[in-house]
């Protein structure tokens, strides 16, 4: 074969490749097809107004936002499902990716974390304290109607969409 062919074959070659990784890429990374609805300034402002509406006073705290991929949740959709269920679900009801909002106070216990989902609705929140530290008391039907409402009203969520596994009151 003469050297002329053999750049042709390896031209085409190259075209088809190209056209393959383009039109598979999507299916095989779901993430080239993310939308980012929130960018990090507008997942951070939203995490600061989530914050400072439970009377949180965040002029001490410093904060940091990192993109983040929840690996387990990815990996497990990846291999139980085929790649177009598993990138349907990725794409609307269960993202793995999301923006991690951490405020804090160097050397104290006292912190605040959230995730942001790329669309703005909290993914979690979460309050970490001393483990001395006075909470209120309330029973434990009186937490659970608690944890109801904020995921309700805060997570857009009905206690319907899940399967209560375990209830206790022990006294940690």
């Amino acid at each position: 074969m003469s050297i002329r062919w053999t750049g042709i074959v390896w031209a085409l070659t190259g075209i088809a490749a190209a056209a393959l990784f383009l039109g598979t890429y999507k299916q095989a990374r779901p993430e080239a097809a993310l939308t980012l609805e929130v960018g990090r300034s507008e997942a951070l402002a939203l995490a600061r107004d989530f914050v400072r509406e439970r009377g949180v006073d965040l002029t001490e705290y410093r904060e940091a936002i990192t993109f983040l991929t929840d690996g387990q949740t990815k990996s497990y959709l990846e291999k139980e499902l085929s790649a177009s269920e598993a990138n349907r679900l990725m794409a609307s009801e269960v993202v793995p990716w999301y923006w991690y909002v951490r405020f804090f106070v160097p050397q104290q216990e006292v912190e605040y974390t959230l995730a942001i989902a790329p669309d703005g609705r909290l993914r979690y929140y979460s309050h970490y304290m001393p483990e001395d530290a006075a909470a209120p008391d309330a029973s434990a039907e009186d937490a659970r109607k608690a944890s109801e409402a904020f995921i309700a009203t805060h997570m857009g969520r009905s206690m319907s969409d899940f399967d209560l596994v375990e209830n206790s009151d022990a006294d940690y």
